[in-house]
C-alpha cells in the first residue's frame, strides 16, 4: 500500500477509522498532504472535498447531527483552521463529536515570518473539549510513535465521551510533504472506554416520583436528536393530568399530549392567564430554547424544584431556578420515569381530550389547563391565519399546509433569525426531523449545515426529501456552500426573500429605530434565479399567496436539487408578526 511517510498521519488515519469515523471532509493545501495521502490510502473512510475551510465545517457538522457519528475535518495551516472556529463553535454547545485536524509548521517555525504560521495549537482552545498538539518525529523514535498512538486514541475517546463535543488534534509537519513509502496495513493500538450502564439509583428515582406526585410538573425540551425512545415515554408521561410536556420542533419529540407550539400558546396569554400555568416542578432536557416567551415566563414563575436532566458542559440555570443536575442521558432517564410511574401512581388519562379531565375537588387539572391555552391558541391562530394578508407569516402558513398533506417524508433544516420562529407556530406538518443550529444560534452556515444534514440523514430516512427553510440574509451569508459538488439531488432550498434581516424588524431593540434598513435589516440585494442557474437547481418563485399555493407541490415533488424563491414585502412582515404575537 502507498502512503504517506509522515507516521503521525498514518497513525491517524488508521485511529479515525478504529473508532467509527466513516467521513472526513477535507479542504486542500499543501501543509496536509500527507493526512490527505494517509487518508486516501484508507479505503474505509469517505473522502470528501470542500474548498471552503467555513463551510466543510458546517457541512461536517450537519452529518454528524443527523448521523450521531464522529465526524473529521482536515485543513492546512495558517488561517484555515480559524475559518473552522463558527462551526467548531457550534458542535461545542450542541454536543457534537467533531473531529479538528490540523497540519501545521514544526514549532520553531512559529513567528518566524515563514509562509502561513500562526499559532494553532490552542487557537480553538475555548470552543473544544481539549486540544492536543503533535509534533514531527522519526518512525524510528518508538517514543513518540508511543506518544502520537496515545494522544490521538485519548482525542477520539474525549470527542465521544458523555457530553460529546468537538476536539483539536494540530499536527506539525516538516518538509518534504510528498514522499512516500510502500507499508503493509497494519492495525494501531486502540485504546477503548468499556462504558458501564447508565442507570438511575432506585432510591433516587423514587423520591422524584415522590416530588412530582400530586404536584403541578412542566417537562421542556430544548433541541435534541431523534430518539424513538424517548418520544414514546415522553408521550407516556403526557398522558399524566399534573404533567404537560412541551417541546420545540428541533426537540424532534411530539404526538400525544405534547404541545411542540410554545409561543403559539403563552405569548397572547395575559398576566392573570400565565399565573394560573405555574408549574411548581419544571424537568428539562435537551439544548438551548428558541422560545424567548418560554425562558421569561419560567424566570418570573420560577419553580419550587428544578431538575436539568442529561450530560451538560456547565451547571445551565437558563430560568434561574435550577435545584437538581441529573447526569444521565434523556433516553434512559424518561424512560424509567414513565415505567416506574405507571407502577407508583397508576392513575393516567387515557383520552387526547384532556379538558374531560379534572381533579377530585372538581378543578381543572394542570395538564387540561395546557390542554385548554393550547386549544385557544390554536383557534385564535387560524382566524388570525385567515385575515392575515400576504406577509411573512402568510408564507409559512401555505407552506405548512403543504408540507401537512405531503405523502412524502421530509427532514426539514431551519436557518436561525425568523424562519425557526415562524415554523414552530405552525403543527401537523409532516415531517420526520428537523434541525437548527441553535447551540450559538448564527445565522452563518446554514446551508452547509443542510447539506450535511441530507448527507446524515441518508441511512436512518433513505427516502426522505431535505429541505432547508431560510431567510435571504443567511442564504446570502453561506452562498459558497452551494459550489459543494456532494449535494445530493433530495436536497431544496426554501429561501424567504423579505429584503433581509426580517428578525430585526421584530425584535424591539432594532424595530424602531431610524437606522434599521441602513444598518440592520441590511438588503442582500442577491439574484437567487442567477444563482441557481450557475450551480444547477431548478429555480421556483412566488411573489404572492396565489402563486405560492400553485408552485408548492410542485417544488416539493420536484426530484432535482431546487430554489424556492418566495418574495414577501418587508415593511409588513414585522408588523404582522407582533399582532400576532399579541393576538387575543
Amino acid at each position: 500500500m502507498t502512503t504517506t511517510d509522515k507516521t503521525s498521519c498514518r497513525i491517524l488515519s488508521s485511529l479515525l477509522q478504529a473508532h467509527g469515523v466513516e467521513e472526513v471532509v477535507i479542504s486542500p493545501g499543501s501543509r496536509n498532504t500527507p493526512i490527505i495521502l494517509a487518508l486516501d490510502a484508507n479505503k474505509q473512510i469517505r473522502k470528501r472535498v470542500v474548498i471552503d475551510e467555513r463551510v466543510a465545517a458546517f457541512v461536517a457538522l450537519g452529518i454528524a447531527q443527523t448521523s450521531s457519528r464522529p465526524v473529521a475535518i482536515v485543513c492546512t495551516s495558517g488561517t484555515a483552521l480559524l475559518n473552522y472556529a463558527p462551526a467548531v463553535a457550534e458542535a461545542y454547545y450542541q454536543g457534537l463529536p467533531l473531529i479538528v485536524i490540523s497540519a501545521d509548521r514544526p514549532m520553531q517555525w512559529i513567528d518566524q515570518d515563514d509562509s502561513q504560521t500562526i499559532r494553532q495549537h490552542d487557537a480553538l482552545n475555548n470552543i473544544v473539549k481539549k486540544s492536543y498538539d503533535i509534533p514531527e518525529f522519526s518512525a524510528y523514535d518508538s517514543e513518540m510513535t508511543w506518544y502520537a498512538n496515545r494522544v490521538i486514541n485519548d482525542a477520539l475517546l474525549e470527542a465521544c465521551d458523555r457530553r460529546r463535543g468537538p476536539v483539536h488534534i494540530n499536527i506539525q509537519l516538516n518538509q518534504p510533504l510528498s514522499d512516500t513509502i510502500e507499508v503493509n496495513e497494519s492495525d494501531e493500538r486502540k485504546i477503548s472506554s468499556l462504558k458501564t450502564l447508565a442507570t438511575i439509583d432506585s432510591s433516587l428515582l423514587e423520591s422524584i416520583i415522590s416530588e412530582i406526585r400530586g404536584q403541578k410538573t412542566l417537562i421542556i425540551g430544548g433541541f435534541h436528536g431523534l430518539s424513538n425512545e424517548l418520544n414514546q415515554s415522553l408521550r407516556q408521561l403526557s398522558m399524566h393530568d399534573n404533567i404537560a410536556v412541551l417541546t420545540e420542533t428541533i426537540s424532534n419529540v411530539k404526538g400525544g399530549n405534547i404541545y411542540t407550539n410554545i409561543d403559539r400558546i403563552i405569548a397572547p396569554l395575559s398576566e392573570e392567564e400565565l399565573e394560573t400555568l405555574r408549574p411548581d416542578i419544571v424537568i428539562s432536557f435537551g439544548g438551548a430554547l428558541v422560545s424567548r416567551y418560554i425562558k421569561q415566563f419560567l424566570r418570573k414563575c420560577r419553580p419550587q424544584r428544578h431538575f436539568s436532566v442529561g450530560h451538560n458542559h456547565t451547571t445551565v440555570d437558563c430560568f434561574k431556578s435550577l435545584t437538581d443536575r441529573v447526569e444521565i442521558n434523556p433516553e434512559t432517564f424518561f424512560s424509567l420515569l414513565a415505567e416506574n410511574m405507571e407502577q407508583k401512581l397508576g392513575q393516567t388519562t387515557t383520552n387526547c381530550d384532556k379538558t374531560k379531565f379534572g381533579t377530585t375537588d372538581g378543578e381543572i387539572s394542570f395538564a387540561s389547563l395546557w390542554n385548554k391555552h393550547n386549544a385557544d391558541s390554536l383557534e385564535s391562530h387560524e382566524r388570525f391565519i385567515a385575515e392575515c394578508p400576504w406577509s411573512d407569516l402568510k408564507a409559512f402558513s401555505v407552506v405548512a399546509e403543504a408540507l401537512q398533506r405531503s405523502e412524502r417524508r421530509h427532514v426539514i433544516s431551519l436557518s436561525n433569525g425568523t424562519p425557526i420562529r415562524y415554523f414552530q407556530l405552525f403543527d401537523g406538518m409532516n415531517y420526520s426531523a428537523c434541525y437548527c443550529n441553535r447551540g450559538v444560534s448564527g445565522i452563518d452556515g446554514s446551508t452547509s449545515t443542510a447539506i450535511g444534514t441530507t448527507i446524515g440523514i441518508a441511512d436512518i430516512i433513505p427516502d426522505a426529501t431535505s429541505i432547508l427553510i431560510t431567510g435571504d440574509m443567511s442564504f446570502s451569508y453561506d452562498i459558497g456552500a452551494l459550489a459543494t459538488q456532494f449535494i445530493p439531488h433530495n436536497f431544496k432550498i426554501i429561501v424567504l426573500n423579505n429584503s433581509g434581516g426580517g428578525i430585526f424588524r421584530f425584535i424591539p431593540s432594532t424595530a424602531r429605530l431610524p437606522q434599521l434598513e441602513q444598518y440592520f435589516a441590511v438588503n442582500p440585494g442577491i439574484k437567487i434565479h442567477k444563482l441557481a442557474e450557475a450551480y444547477d437547481f431548478t429555480h421556483f418563485i412566488a411573489n404572492s399567496q396565489e402563486q405560492l399555493e400553485d408552485v408548492i407541490d410542485r417544488f416539493l415533488s420536484h426530484e432535482h436539487k431546487a430554489i424556492l424563491e418566495i418574495v414577501t414585502p418587508p415593511d409588513v412582515s414585522g408588523e404582522i408578526l407582533r399582532q400576532y404575537m399579541n393576538r387575543k
